[in-house]
Order: structure tokens, then sequence, then C-alpha cells
């Protein structure tokens, strides 16, 4: 789960989903026997996407904590058991109005918000 946005504490998503992935070079291929040549430069390269209901007020807030290109990003790591920090970038925001009640009264819509991070 993330606890911190540069320092900031926010509001628990809803759902996360933790991704850890390796990078290869260039040089990676399945050769021409069939068997995969491989380069690996970067091992456990983390990334999530984290999705939150919010209300405007809220909305509008976290969306203030990700626009800068890098975001220091405190999570809690299932896979060691600790929280850790990292140095990220926040992908294409994805938002859906959930709940309309009233025309009159928009500070009471709710909204869901779904992003992707990227560690550096």
């Amino acid at each position: 789960m993330i606890l911190r946005i540069n320092g900031v504490s926010i509001p628990a998503p809803t759902k996360f989903a933790p991704l850890k992935a390796d990078l290869d070079s260039e040089n990676t291929l399945r050769a021409d026997d069939g068997y995969m040549r491989r380069d690996r430069i970067r091992q456990g390269v983390g990334s999530f996407t984290a999705e939150w209901m919010l209300a405007p007020a809220e909305y509008a807030a976290l969306s203030n904590l990700l626009n800068p290109a890098k975001i220091s990003v405190e999570v809690f790591d299932v896979s060691t058991n600790s929280t850790k920090t990292m140095e990220m970038y926040a992908g294409q925001r994805d938002s859906e109005c959930v709940s309309y009640p009233s025309k009159s009264r928009p500070q009471d819509s709710l909204w869901k918000l779904t992003v992707p991070f990227t560690q550096y």
C-alpha cells in the first residue's frame, strides 16, 4: 500500500497491485537455435497500479502530489514485509465519476482515480 508521496500521507487506495520486473538490454533475443540469449541490466524494477475512490477535494490534493516529473513514494513492500521509499513517476491518470448525487453540489460527487507508478 502507498503510505506517503513526497512525505505527505495520502488516503489508502482501494486497490493496490505491485509488480517487479527485470530490464533487459537490446541484446536480449531468442536465437535461431530457439534458445534465449538474455542480457539483464537491472533486476526488480518496482511498479504498481493504485486505485482510489475520492471526493473532489481529496482528488485535487492527490493530483497535485502526482504532478512533479519525479516523486518519492513510500510503500509497504509485501515481498520484504517492510516499508521502502522509491523514486517513481506517475503514469496516465484514469478518472471516472462513480457518483454524482446532485447537480447543485458537485463537491458531493465520488471519483475513481487509477494511476500506474514506475520506479526510476
